[in-house]
């Protein structure tokens, strides 16, 4: 009796051994296509006073229901009729106080269809 207990312990061992790695190996998860990818945080008002020191300038903001705001940064080529050179995405935690950006990039391109016939309010907002 007790040679067989030894036995079906490693058996079912082998088996749950064997089930957890089909689970991992086979699993379909909807983080397959997340791009692995440090994130920078900081102070909200350093990262904009240091934005700011650079050339950037807020352009775009949006936020969600539940209080995450993101704000687009554009930075102008002065030296090529003024075409947008960089922008930088920042991602804003619902109390104001922490920034993280989220994308950082020089090759920025624009639909012309939707900005040619897109209406902007002649001053906008403060942002």
């Amino acid at each position: 009796m007790n040679d067989n207990k030894g036995t079906i312990y490693l058996m079912t061992i082998v088996i749950v051994v064997a089930c957890l790695w089909s689970l991992v190996a086979f699993a379909k998860t909807p983080w397959k296509e997340q791009l692995q990818k440090p994130t920078v945080c900081g102070n909200l008002i350093d990262i904009q006073n240091y934005y700011t020191s650079m050339g950037f300038e807020p352009s775009i903001r949006s936020s969600t229901m539940d209080g995450f705001s993101i704000v687009i940064w554009m930075h102008k080529d002065y030296y090529n009729n003024e075409r947008i050179k960089f922008i930088r995405v920042l991602e804003i935690d619902p109390s104001g106080q922490i920034g993280c950006e989220i994308f950082s990039g020089n090759n920025v391109e624009f639909n012309s269809n939707f900005w040619g016939s897109m209406k902007l309010q002649p001053k906008g907002l403060p942002i």
